[in-house]
């Protein structure tokens, strides 16, 4: 790492650092199948962050499957043509998926895909001979989940036992109303299934793939608070032991570093865009300028503040104790920062950088008073 010192930009080492762990994610490899009506669309855009399939870019890979990307989400989507079609032209379609998926599969692990979707809208009551067929050979070689989309009615639930005892090979089912439904001015279906959808997903995933889908989903916030806290306790305890030295104050810009690598691991498993300007909004809010040093001292200087003693053995030094105190409280007041970030970008609003930095400087703040909590 570069030697840091008061004329360094830690946004901009905060940036880095943070295009470096999105440089570490494979992307992960969907198939998304479906008839015309199933809401493919509707379920993805629900599901993923980034309005993928409006603002990705499409790559034809045959007549019938297009794969799309966006740069800065670690995802493949692979969609394919509705298959409300004629039963000729359905057919091809069918045959050219299941000849595609094994190609893609003979590839090897890198190329192969991770996942399979096929929607089936369960209002419709119904599932295709052909469409059995293809998900016992899709299911021989690869993990499929069939989401029921439009899943609101007890016939619906009928339906959901019905597939669920259908011998199809291996599969999971995941019942899914992706957005709410309006029945009349009174009444409300609520979205449901979004969550447990993920939580599946993830089970079907390899560990390396699970932090790339947990980036590109924004259906589940607390799964990516809770893998973000997890993974936030192994720098906490990291700081434990570079404070057991234990560290002078004057050198409180050692913990820097730490913390700065944190926070970009952090964005990594949140999934949220930020540019520089926020990231000097974020080091604002922790009470930082230009430079390590008054970034460490005053982040320090604070924590002292409501530990007072809690960090000398001689006046001036740091202990583990207090080091990790400060960790725990950046890394959650930081967590609940994206939090609020993600859920207004669902909703397409946004917070200005302004409030943002005092935002980040309360929640610091409170997570120091509440530490013992927080362990």
């Amino acid at each position: 790492m570069k030697n840091m010192n008061e004329n360094i930009n830690l946004a901009d080492e905060l940036y880095d650092k943070i295009e470096n762990e999105l440089g570490k994610l494979k992307k992960v490899k969907i198939l998304v199948l479906g008839k015309t009506g199933a809401g493919k669309s509707t379920l993805i855009n629900a599901l993923f962050r980034e309005d993928i399939l409006k603002t990705g870019v499409g790559y034809p890979m045959t007549k019938n499957i297009v794969k799309v990307e966006k740069d800065g989400v670690p995802l493949t989507l692979y969609d394919t043509r509705g298959l409300e079609l004629d039963n000729d032209s359905r057919l091809e379609v069918y045959k050219e998926v299941a000849n595609f998926v094994s190609d893609m599969y003979l590839k090897g692990d890198d190329e192969k895909l991770n996942l399979i979707y096929f929607c089936i809208n369960a209002q419709g009551l119904r599932i295709e001979k052909e469409e059995e067929e293809l998900i016992r050979t899709l299911s021989k070689e690869n993990k499929v989940i069939i989401v029921l989309t439009k899943f609101f009615s007890e016939e619906a639930k009928d339906f959901y036992d019905f597939i669920k005892n259908m011998n199809m090979g291996e599969f999971a089912i995941a019942p899914v109303l992706a957005k709410n439904l309006k029945i009349n001015r009174d009444n409300i279906i609520l979205a449901h299934g979004l969550e447990d959808l993920v939580q599946m997903s993830m089970d079907a995933l390899e560990e390396e793939y699970q932090i790339s889908f947990n980036n590109a989903q924004h259906a589940d916030l607390k799964l990516k608070a809770e893998k973000a806290r997890s993974w936030a306790k192994k720098y906490i305890a990291s700081s434990f032991g570079v404070g057991f030295v234990p560290i002078p104050f004057s050198d409180a810009s050692v913990l820097v570093p730490m913390e700065l690598t944190m926070l970009a691991h952090i964005t990594a498993i949140f999934g949220v865009p930020v540019n520089k300007k926020r990231l000097a909004s974020i080091i604002a809010g922790l009470g930082g300028t230009m430079g390590a040093t008054y970034l460490g001292r005053f982040i320090v200087s604070n924590a002292l503040k409501f530990f007072p003693g809690a960090g000398t053995v001689v006046a001036g030094l740091i202990s583990g104790t207090t080091a990790s105190a400060i960790m725990a409280s950046l890394a959650f007041a930081y967590i609940e920062v994206l939090t609020v970030l993600l859920k207004k970008a669902k909703t397409g609003d946004d917070i200005d950088n302004k409030e943002l930095e005092e935002m980040l400087k309360k929640l610091y703040k409170d997570n120091l008073k509440n530490h013992k909590k927080l362990k």
